[in-house]
């Protein structure tokens, strides 16, 4: 993962177990250290997209979680702080 993720920069990220959707989710931030904070947390896999602004990951978060419905997301995703 760290070699893929570049460090400080916002996205959007989906958790997969053994190739079911799990987990829709964003940093504004740092998406290399919100995914890290998912190791041993029962995802097998992971798929993410880093985003040029908090905006931009709050939108694509959005968009993926309304069409994906995973199953341990309950809550629609907030707007980033000071939006």
């Amino acid at each position: 993962m760290r070699a893929c993720i570049p460090r400080g920069d916002p996205g959007v990220y989906l958790l997969f177990r053994r190739g079911q959707r799990i987990y829709v989710g964003r940093s504004d931030t740092d998406l290399r250290i919100r995914l890290s904070q998912h190791v041993g947390g029962g995802a097998t896999e992971f798929a993410a997209i880093v985003c040029p602004s908090p905006w931009s990951a709050y939108r694509l978060e959005r968009a993926a979680y309304l069409s994906l419905r995973p199953p341990w997301n309950r809550v629609l995703p907030r707007r980033p702080p000071g939006s």
